[in-house]
């Protein structure tokens, strides 16, 4: 199953939106400085929006961002950042005439169907706008990495295939054909700390996490905290945070 058709992991993670909003990570700040130089937005509509991570940092630099997210609690949090929040499914969202300079998906276009996604994101953009696709690709030390996935391998072994990497060619096909021009790519490196409790904390809002039986999902949680605290106490996730772009074609 492609990773848009699971609707109960896409639309799972309303249960927890405050958790989410405060235990996920943000987005570099250079990220952003990149998609404003790139784009020069002055509308932003922000795709799969959740609670505002991303789309709440072009608030922040002054831009409106229009968010669309198929959860009504996600988006209420959002609100709360500055977005005005339409609750749909992007594919099958009535933007109602508005049109948008900059579009973008922070960790979440893998939720979205990438051919009518494509099409609905083109026929939204301006002439000449940009589609700006975002992932985190974290790493982390392989001492601790080995003791995290003895955790799985012993009480989920099935989650890594629940989570493959994103489908990136089914993703970037669409995009390299009319009317979509001058795609682009750029990679940001950054890093966050986390405690072992902050650890489980973010785990603990994760789809695969919270759709394990209570039972798993505990020994996951304790299994991931006596690693962390086994390798110092202190966990280091380093990020390499990818955007993909491409252009409207403005003829």
């Amino acid at each position: 199953m492609a990773r848009h058709e699971n609707r109960q992991r896409a639309e799972s993670f309303g249960a927890w939106a405050a958790a989410y909003d405060q235990h996920r990570e943000s987005y570099p700040e250079p990220l952003i400085d990149y998609l404003l130089d790139l784009a020069q937005p002055e509308t932003v509509l922000d795709v799969g929006c959740g609670t505002g991570k991303l789309g709440a940092l072009f608030v922040q630099a002054g831009l409106p961002v229009t968010g669309v997210e198929p959860d009504a609690r996600m988006a209420e949090v959002a609100r709360s950042h500055g977005l005005e929040v339409d609750v749909a499914k992007f594919e099958q969202w009535d933007p109602a005439g508005r049109t948008f300079d900059l579009v973008v998906a922070g960790t979440s276009w893998h939720w979205v169907d990438p051919i009518a996604g494509a099409t609905a994101a083109a026929s939204v953009l301006r002439p000449g706008g940009r589609l700006a696709l975002v992932w985190h690709v974290p790493s982390r030390d392989e001492a601790v990495d080995a003791a995290i996935n003895a955790v799985y391998r012993l009480h989920s072994p099935e989650t890594e295939a629940l989570t493959p990497d994103t489908d990136l060619e089914a993703i970037i096909e669409p995009l390299l054909r009319a009317p979509w021009t001058n795609p682009d790519n750029a990679t940001f490196e950054w890093s966050r700390d986390f405690s072992a409790d902050a650890w489980v904390d973010y785990l603990s809002t994760q789809s695969t996490h919270r759709l394990m039986t209570d039972t798993t999902r505990q020994a996951v949680l304790d299994g991931n905290r006596q690693a962390v605290t086994d390798h110092g106490g202190n966990l280091t996730i380093n990020y390499s945070t990818v955007v993909l772009t491409a252009q409207r074609d403005s003829g």
